[in-house]
């Protein structure tokens, strides 16, 4: 198998052993957060800047949701 299909295994283990729910209603808040900014004010340093910062968000928050990755 290559690595990018290992990848793809392991994450949805870890995501079928944690909670989901919450993994799918943080991604809607950061891409909510995204698209609102950028339908209000247009693509401007400001609205890139709040995209970037709710893809930081998720990115660090998405761990929690996340499965430990061990088998008991």
């Amino acid at each position: 198998m290559t690595p990018f299909v290992l990848r793809l295994k392991l994450l949805t283990g870890w995501i079928g052993r944690a909670r989901p729910f919450r993994l799918v209603v943080r991604l809607i808040t950061a891409a909510t957060a995204s698209g609102l900014a950028v339908a209000g004010i247009g693509w401007q340093p400001a609205s890139l800047a709040i995209c970037t910062g709710a893809l930081t968000w998720f990115a660090l928050t998405a761990a929690r949701d996340l499965g430990s990755g061990r088998r008991d």
